[in-house]
């Protein structure tokens, strides 16, 4: 069944295997999946394409983190409107506050596909009401 009707989904994460689970869910869920490794791969994709939704890792190796990505999709006038949905194993109150007050989703691991799918539609409705 088809859910996703080619929204476009941008996959963050440095455990390969996370990667590729989501992918093959999502896109049997008829989402157009694109993915990168680490944070300065999803920066260059973000400089020249505007997914529906970001799903990103919370920290990303080497003391990076997803709210980088986060803050920058916000900062950027083609981007602000983004949906973004951060998963983490070590969720904070900071984190979440912070998540939260730039407009995105915290989602704690392990997560099941179900959970991002309904995040994921709820951040686009989200996202769209507000551009109505």
């Amino acid at each position: 069944m088809e859910i996703g009707l080619r929204k476009v989904i941008y996959l963050i994460d440095d455990d390969e295997e996370h990667i590729e689970r989501w992918n093959r869910s999502l896109s049997g869920l008829g989402y157009k999946v694109d993915f990168g490794y680490s944070v300065e791969a999803a920066l260059a994709y973000l400089t020249n394409n505007t997914p529906d939704c970001i799903i990103s890792d919370g920290y990303l190796g080497l003391s990076r983190h997803g709210i980088e990505i986060l803050r920058f999709i916000r900062d950027n006038d083609r981007l602000r409107n983004t949906s973004f949905i951060m998963v983490t194993g070590m969720s904070s109150v900071v984190l979440e506050d912070a998540v939260r007050s730039l407009d995105g989703i915290l989602l704690e691991k392990p997560v099941r596909i179900k959970d991002i799918v309904e995040a994921i539609e709820q951040q686009i409705s989200l996202h769209q009401q507000r551009l109505s």
